[in-house]
């Protein structure tokens, strides 16, 4: 049986990000949303407080569960670059911290070995934007090539 460990938590937790944002803003806007009766506007679920409270407490856990998601990554991917480079790893991560997001999502999937193809496929992006992260990579992590970040 395999053993369940924090760190394969948050690799399954970013697989399924994008469900867990879908789940968060469905939460929100189940929240916000309203209705016309009698010549009036009330929020839908004004009647319901039990739901109002179950989908506040959906759309807080998603965010909070994001944000560490990401904090995470930016965890995993200092420890990987500091491992392939002797700087500290306080400077690592800042580096990595100055990526955007989609940054470092293909940062990530360099390390994971994929090709420029498999990225462009996966992030569902045009190859000239997937060249223009990576630049802007090697550009704040202070390299020329990508088997330097390997």
């Amino acid at each position: 049986m395999a053993r369940l460990t924090s760190e394969r938590i948050w690799d399954y937790l970013s697989e399924h990000e994008r469900k867990i944002i879908g789940l968060g803003i469905f939460s929100f806007l189940s929240l916000i949303s309203f209705q016309h009766r009698h010549g009036e506007f009330h929020f839908y679920l004004y009647e319901f407080p039990s739901l109002v409270f179950l989908f506040a407490l959906l759309a807080s856990i998603s965010v909070v569960t994001l944000i560490q998601i990401q904090r995470a990554k930016i965890r995993k991917l200092s420890d990987q670059i500091r491992h392939n480079d002797s700087a500290p790893a306080s400077v690592v991560q800042e580096k990595i911290q100055k990526l955007t997001r989609r940054q470092q999502e293909v940062v990530e999937l360099i390390l994971q070995g994929k090709s420029n193809k498999e990225i462009q496929s996966m992030l569902h992006i045009e190859m000239s934007t997937l060249k223009t992260h990576i630049n802007q990579i090697y550009k704040e992590l202070g390299i020329q090539n990508r088997r330097e970040l390997l």
